[in-house]
């Protein structure tokens, strides 16, 4: 059977993007937080945020680039990284599963 995210687990997902930071580093890491515990209860298990990224891929077909966006840490890319959680966060709130 398929893990999907209940309807209040999509809400809290969603609601993370209304939180408006001015820092750019705290954005990161508030968007990853939240789309940790999705990802975590979509993959089956509680990992690290890059574990969590490979397990959902595996899952998904992700594309390495897709990995590399959401994973990537370095201050030059961080806007990229945060557009795609943007990305991931409303993709699993339509879907509710990867």
């Amino acid at each position: 059977m398929t893990k999907k995210l209940d309807k209040h687990e999509a809400e809290r997902l969603i609601a993370a993007l209304d939180d408006v930071c001015s820092d750019d580093v705290v954005r990161l890491q508030r968007l990853r937080a939240a789309s940790a515990i999705a990802l975590a209860r979509l993959v089956g298990r509680d990992a690290p945020w890059p574990e969590l990224v490979d397990a959902a891929a595996a899952k998904a077909s992700w594309s390495a680039e897709r990995v590399r966006r959401l994973t990537d840490d370095s201050s030059d890319r961080r806007e990229d990284s945060i557009d795609a959680l943007y990305d991931l966060i409303t993709e699993l709130n339509e879907t509710r599963g990867l």
